[in-house]
């Protein structure tokens, strides 16, 4: 379980508006875990946690890997959740500091025709390993 430290906010808000924004905070949370709020079609993902798949999650684990030793640049390509989920994902997974892998690149949230020359351009410029 997350548990965050609140007192110093606490400081800004009365009590009131605590206990009414904690309760609907619960209430959100409880509509997630139960799949019975808006969107709840799209919540398989949660399955996972309650049902992790060991196999599925070693072959997922295994393709990482080979992507970190292969790959010089990752391209996580979304507008949206697409982007937006996954950058917020790999920016909370991986150390913010000496963090080897790939360099990973963000695009198909702007798709105007001078940003795509130019991120061919930076694509066909040489690497580290000289590829």
């Amino acid at each position: 379980m997350i548990k965050i430290d609140i007192s110093k906010a606490k400081e800004f808000i009365s009590e009131l508006e605590y206990d009414q924004v904690y309760s609907e905070a619960e209430k959100a949370f409880k509509m997630v875990v139960n799949k019975s709020g808006m969107g709840s079609d799209w919540l398989g993902w949660r399955r996972i946690l309650d049902h992790p798949n060991d196999a599925e999650l070693d072959r997922i684990e295994q393709h990482a890997k080979k992507i970190r030793e292969d790959a010089d640049i990752f391209i996580v390509c979304g507008i949206g959740g697409s982007y937006t989920g996954a950058k917020a994902i790999i920016d909370s997974l991986h150390p913010i500091f000496k963090y080897s892998g790939p360099e990973i690149l963000y695009t198909g949230h702007h798709m105007g025709g001078r940003y795509l020359e130019q991120l061919l351009e930076y694509l066909a410029e040489p690497k580290e390993n000289g590829e």
